[in-house]
């Protein structure tokens, strides 16, 4: 489950490039 919702978040992320970190970061904290 967490690997599903976990590709979408890399795609957006890896678009943004910047937002990457962001997303990343925000995910590891949670």
């Amino acid at each position: 489950m967490l690997m599903t919702a976990t590709i979408p978040y890399t795609i957006i992320g890896g678009y943004l490039g910047a937002g990457k970190t962001t997303l990343l970061n925000h995910l590891l904290h949670n």
